[in-house]
């Protein structure tokens, strides 16, 4: 699987705040785990074989708004918030 494909925990942690989910509230919607959630949000950056459960849970966020934006040499992960039309 492509790294670029992949969410961070940072911004899993955004996009959860930005729409105020709690973490059981993204486990029922996306079928991970809660206790994996957490796990996988401790860690800053992308989790290693994690890869099926981070585009389950990088699904539920598209959907409901979230675009993920990779990080460059000037700034972090980020998410961003589409506009409702």
């Amino acid at each position: 699987m492509n790294a670029k494909n992949l969410i961070s925990g940072r911004q899993i942690r955004m996009a959860r705040a930005a729409l105020g989910l709690r973490v059981d509230d993204l486990s029922k919607k996306s079928g991970v785990q809660w206790a994996r959630i957490q796990k996988i949000e401790r860690n800053d950056g992308v989790s290693e074989g994690n890869d099926d459960k981070l585009l389950a849970i990088k699904k539920v966020f598209e959907e409901n708004g979230i675009v993920f934006c990779d990080k460059n040499e000037y700034h972090q992960d980020y998410i961003m918030i589409k506009k409702a039309k």
